[in-house]
């Protein structure tokens, strides 16, 4: 008698095995959406959308002058240079990464991006504020640590089955995209960081 070769189908509760893919593909699709509409949503806001920009003087803009208002606001107290064509920059690189996640596009490329934007924001500004942040104050890190954690593991993972890139036939994925998506979008954003930025711990944020 022929022995049955052991499949990840055995086992009383488990899956066919085409069902258990879609059903990965389907939580990196969720992934992917959650991450994507996040920095696309923040790249709207300097377009009046989702309540707009407000500044530090408490007035409500958009457009130019809320690229502007980045520039003279956050970047300039945090020490980047030269602070309106990264205000540009960054807009622009949430819009495009966000864009891009959603759709499954040009996966590796997008993650970097999104890895590279959420580096600058943890260790430019912050980490000085702790996991946590302070009571009244701004947040600590802990959100925006986890949108960089699920920016790489999509960037290594890949986009999945429900995506543009595997529409189009692109294998996306793993080795050696993966890995050079992470290490591109750790490389750009340490070189903004540290030779456009305030360095690493980022600059220190006087109290009200």
């Amino acid at each position: 008698m022929a022995e049955h070769a052991a499949t990840p189908t055995s086992g009383r509760f488990a899956l066919p095995l085409v069902e258990t893919r879609s059903l990965q593909d389907l939580g990196l699709l969720v992934v992917r959406l959650s991450v994507g509409f996040e920095l696309f949503a923040h790249g709207l806001q300097k377009f009046g959308q989702f309540g707009g920009t407000v500044t530090m003087q408490g007035k409500h803009v958009s457009g130019s002058a809320a690229i502007h208002a980045q520039a003279d606001g956050l970047l300039q107290i945090l020490g980047y240079h030269p602070t309106v064509a990264l205000s540009w920059f960054l807009t622009f690189t949430e819009l495009g990464a966000g864009l891009l996640l959603m759709l499954g596009l040009l996966t590796p490329l997008a993650a970097a991006a999104a890895i590279g934007d959420m580096f600058n924001l943890v260790f430019g500004f912050l980490w000085q504020l702790g996991w946590f942040g302070s009571a009244g104050g701004p947040p600590g890190y802990e959100y925006v640590v986890i949108i960089l954690a699920a920016a790489v593991a999509i960037a290594l993972v890949g986009p999945g089955r429900f995506s543009v890139d595997r529409a189009l036939g692109w294998r996306l994925s793993g080795y050696p995209w993966g890995i050079t998506g992470v290490i591109l979008g750790l490389a750009v954003g340490t070189f903004v960081l540290t030779v456009l930025g305030p360095g690493f711990g980022g600059a220190h944020i006087p109290g009200p």
